[in-house]
């Protein structure tokens, strides 16, 4: 439950405050290794890169996102690539 809590949280945070955002991944990223659920690891991973990106931080973006979408891809996490490359391909049209 707090896993999921922190994913929606997360994901609200960005919205608002990529500051606040982080620190919610980071902590669902850090929870989900725990309990071995690698599908939300690599999911927190890729919002991190995400932040990264609206914090200014490009080359740490493209390197987690980029890790995040090879092991989405391999998983088969279509609902995590769809969201990504939108987001990624909006950043490149503005």
């Amino acid at each position: 439950m707090r896993l999921r809590t922190l994913i929606i949280k997360g994901e609200t945070d960005t919205d608002l405050d990529p500051s606040l955002s982080e620190q919610s991944w980071s902590e669902a990223l850090s929870l989900a290794e725990k309990l071995g659920e690698r599908a939300w690891a690599n999911r927190a991973r890729g919002e991190l890169g995400l932040i990264a990106f609206l914090l200014g931080d490009t080359d740490t973006a493209v390197v987690r996102l980029g890790q995040a979408m090879k092991v989405a891809e391999s998983n088969g996490d279509i609902p995590s690539l769809v969201r990504w490359m939108t987001l990624f391909g909006d950043g490149y049209f503005q």
